[in-house]
This record gives structure tokens, sequence and C-alpha cells, in this order.
């Protein structure tokens, strides 16, 4: 009986340890529908295009900030223009000037026509004028460099043929001056190809002082001679160039002649007035 007692109790012990070692259920997985997913799907949507929104929205200072700056704008003074010109008054004003310089131009005739050995064309002569209009005075003085005198003229043919023209250059004293004696004086003439050069002094032996010389070739005539006590001189070519002193002007053409005078030489320190005037020919 003992036996079976044991017999019984090794086969309940097997029973038992067999129940513990047999595998667990597996849990249930729960299912999930394709209308959950989508619904799922349009909420992170959502979620999405609220968060974009937060990150791109004004904060309610910068729009307050926004208006309170349209409103300074809008509620501003107009600029004040009454210092300025429009374009038409500006305009207008440029054509006044103009048309008021050139009556004053035709008013002063800063130019002089000379006599001419040929009958000038219908459509005008031998005109010229200088640059500046009014040349300033020049001092002589013992030393004979107290001061040059530097200008232009220009020489204009409204001929109908080529003219010769000889510029010539007038010194007076200037008023309250008294004569003096005049001991030398220097004079260019430069246009392109012609250059007249001249100086003329007392020092010069066996030569007239009325001429002015370079070299040994007559240039300039002068009058009343060097070394003469005058009020006045009268300064012309008469070599050079084509050996007469004459500059060439083509018909209606116009020339620039620069006019030099240099080493102005006097007794006495003097002011001189400097005019101009021509003396022309035609072919």
């Amino acid at each position: 009986m003992n036996k079976s007692i044991i017999i019984l109790c090794v086969i309940l012990l097997v029973g038992v340890v067999g129940l513990g070692c047999l595998p667990s259920k597996p849990a249930a997985t729960p299912s999930v529908s394709v209308k959950d997913t989508e619904q799922d799907a349009e909420i992170s949507k959502v979620k999405s295009s609220i968060t974009t929104l937060d990150e791109g929205k004004a904060s309610k200072s910068s729009v307050n900030d926004l208006s309170d700056r349209v409103s300074k704008l809008s509620q501003g003074a107009s600029p004040d223009l009454s210092g300025y010109y429009k374009k038409a008054e500006v305009d207008a004003a440029i054509v006044t000037a103009v048309n008021n310089a050139i009556a004053n131009l035709k008013n002063e005739k800063p130019w002089a026509t000379s006599s001419s050995s040929s009958t000038p064309s219908q459509t005008g002569s031998v005109i010229f004028s200088t640059l500046p209009a009014s040349i300033p005075q020049i001092l002589s003085d013992s030393s004979a460099s107290a001061q040059s005198s530097y200008y232009t003229m220009k020489i204009t043919n409204n001929s109908s043929q080529w003219q010769y023209v000889k510029p010539i250059i007038n010194l007076n004293l200037a008023s309250s001056y008294s004569s003096t004696v005049i001991n030398e004086i220097r004079i260019v003439m430069s246009s392109g190809s012609c250059n007249l050069v001249g100086t003329a002094d007392k020092d010069f032996i066996g030569k007239s002082n009325s001429i002015a010389y370079d070299g040994d070739n007559s240039i300039f005539s002068v009058s009343p001679p060097v070394n003469t006590s005058a009020t006045s001189m009268v300064v012309m070519p008469i070599g050079g160039c084509n050996d007469t002193g004459e500059f060439r002007v083509g018909a209606g053409q116009t020339i620039d002649v620069l006019i030099q005078i240099t080493s102005f030489g006097t007794v006495d320190t003097r002011i001189w007035n400097i005019s101009n005037s021509i003396s022309t020919r035609s072919l």
C-alpha cells in the first residue's frame, strides 16, 4: 500500500510540473480600423499647420508698433518745398540767361572790324575778339620784368576769300601817368605753324630802334622808337611767317593767335592799358 501511495504522489507531481512548463497564451492584438488611421493622419496635419501659424504670426507688440508708425506718417506735415525750383522754372531761367548774355554781347561788341583792300562779301568781313575780352593792364619798370601779359586773339574770316591778317597791339599809359622812356619790349605772336618773336631794346647797334629783331630778321615795327619818351606805343608785325608778318585765314575760317607782351622796360614804373586792332588784305 505504501508503494501505491508513492506511485500516486509521483503521478500528481509530474502533472503539476508539466502544467507549469506549458507556454502562456499570447495577448490578443487590438484591431485598428482604416478610419482610425485616416483620422490620425488628418489630426497630425492640423497640428503641423497650427505650429507653422504660431511661428509666422507677428507679436501683438509688433503689430501695434507698425500701426503707430503708419499713423504718424499719415498725420505728418507735407515737406516745405518753398526753397526749391520746379523744372519748368529752371528751364525758363536758363533760356532767359542765355538770351540776356547774347543781347549783352551784341551791345558791348567786344570786337572790331578793319578796313581791307578788298570789298567784303555779303556774308561779312574779317572780325576779331580777345580772350579775355577786357585785357588786364600791364606794369612796366626799370627791371623789364615787372609783369607780363598773355591773351588770345580770335580772328574770323567771314568773307568768301582768303585773308592776310596782321594783329596790332596798342599800349597807352593809364590816366594820371606822365610819359616815360621805353627801354625794351618783347613781343610774341603764335598760331600753329606761324610764330613771330621779336625783342627791341636800346642796346641794338647799327639797327633802327623802331624795329624789334629776332636775330638779324626784322619782326615787329615799334612806334615810337625804343629809347624814346612816350605815352603810347604801337607794335605791328612786319616780317616772319610769309615774310610779311601776316597770318593767313581761309574763307569762313577762324584762327587763334596767342599774344604775349614781356620784358617791358621803362625808366619809370608805369601802368599801361592794352588794346588791339587788325590790318587785313585779301589774296
